[in-house]
């Protein structure tokens, strides 16, 4: 394990990330849990497709970016259907979408978009 001592890095200027959603969303792992049937999956949608498209999600800025989107529980028809009907024809090259992987360590590897 590669370890940095605390002076060490106080040596160092680092750039911090933007936040994906201004004053809302800054990098990092989130778990976003609820009941069924609330919403979750329907939120989870919007939120990728406005930083994939870099439009603004409410009121909040959005800084574009790539999205993967892991819907292993779903299929390509429903959520087809879903992304038509919360955004009729309107798409983006930067929302990737998979439904099925290997697991971690066996395959689950995502691409470096630049």
């Amino acid at each position: 394990m590669q370890t940095i001592s605390m002076d060490e890095m106080y040596e160092n200027v680092y750039m911090q990330s933007p936040p994906l959603i201004e004053g809302l969303l800054y990098a990092g792992t989130y778990l976003f849990v609820g009941a069924p049937k609330v919403g979750k999956s329907f939120f989870m949608l919007q939120l990728a497709f406005s930083v994939s498209t870099g439009k603004p999600l409410w009121n909040y800025s959005v800084n574009k970016g790539t999205v993967l989107y892991l819907a292993l529980e779903d299929n390509l028809g429903r959520l087809q259907k879903r992304l038509y009907g919360m955004f009729g024809t309107d798409s983006t090259p930067d929302l990737h979408i998979a439904t099925e992987s290997h697991q971690f360590g066996k395959g689950l590897y995502t691409k470096t978009f630049s």
